[in-house]
């Protein structure tokens, strides 16, 4: 039974890659890398505040008085709220802080005409037929930009392209471009400058093997990828797209992670899974991003763990 087992996870595995390799970094991978924090932010203000809704809009308020970013506000009063507007193709959703200014808001554009609710947005979802994505700080200034189509994928912070993904039946490349940056806003600035030549990863497959190919189409290792996307792409750019966002949302009231039992049921069915797809060695780079989220909740405090095991012996 146990060699039957493995048998199917191995054909389901190289099944996997004939279609495409799991371990890939794919365009919502990228996205959510710094999306997860806004998603946590707008469900704790459920948690903290009182929510009407509409199909359009959500606000929160408080029963007291509060005090946001320095100022004292009263009971009732909006302390945030995010609106939908729509055309045939384009959704724009704006968040609102304290001040009723817009803290920042993301768009979200179509090939075609389009169906896409707030419900579907708060719960991660993306439009069918996305070929574009902007996220914007309350000047209107272009923080975070992906433009898609079937072929070609390309990123840009600051209006400056750090990454482009090419696609092809079964190849993918990754081009990698250094670039310098400054930003401003409310007090908040910094300079970037990530100076290096252009590199270029591409990675082949077919039903039975995967080939990595660095810049000179010498093999290299999955880790070896796996940690060069990492330096280049996350902990540079990505983590300063983190910190504008993080900014951002400091319009908006303050809040606490509320912990209960329905929500570590949770965290365990994801765990779960997570552990499922490991087994399997399916969606590889879901793996990879589930460990990363939950790290980062922990150090941002929006995931508390109490850990009662015994010390190892």
């Amino acid at each position: 039974m146990k060699c039957l087992l493995l048998s199917i996870l191995f054909i389901v595995s190289f099944k996997a890659w004939s279609e495409v390799p799991s371990f890939l970094i794919t365009e919502r991978a990228v996205v959510e890398e710094f999306r997860g924090s806004l998603r946590s932010k707008i469900e704790e203000l459920s948690q903290n505040y009182i929510k009407t809704q509409t199909e359009q809009a959500i606000v929160w308020f408080s029963t007291e008085a509060v005090e946001c970013n320095g100022k004292k506000y009263p009971a009732k009063f909006p302390l945030a709220s995010i609106t939908l507007s729509r055309s045939t193709n384009i959704f724009q959703f704006e968040l609102k802080g304290c001040a009723q200014e817009v803290a920042l808001s993301e768009l979200f554009i179509t090939k075609s005409p389009s169906d896409f609710t707030l419900t579907q947005y708060l719960q991660g979802e993306w439009p069918e037929g996305l070929n574009r994505y902007l996220l914007k700080d309350g000047h209107d200034k272009n923080i975070f930009e992906l433009r898609k189509n079937k072929e070609l994928s390309s990123f840009k912070f600051l209006e400056q392209k750090f990454l482009d993904i090419y696609k092809e039946e079964s190849r993918w490349q990754y081009f990698v471009q250094g670039y310098a940056a400054n930003y401003e806003n409310e007090g908040f600035s910094f300079g970037v400058s990530l100076k290096f030549d252009d590199f270029r990863v591409t990675i082949d497959w077919d039903e039975n093997s995967y080939r990595i190919l660095d810049n000179e189409y010498r093999r290299i290792g999955l880790n070896s990828f796996l940690i060069g996307y990492s330096h280049a792409i996350q902990t540079a750019t990505l983590t300063y797209v983190g910190n504008i966002l993080k900014s951002l949302l400091n319009e908006l009231p303050s809040t606490e992670f509320v912990s209960t039992g329905g929500q570590n049921s949770r965290f365990l069915d994801e765990m779960r899974l997570t552990y499922t797809r490991l087994l399997n060695n399916l969606e590889l780079n879901l793996v990879r991003q589930f460990v990363q989220d939950v790290i980062k909740a922990i150090e941002s405090g929006f995931l508390k763990i109490t850990d009662n095991r015994p010390e190892a012996s």
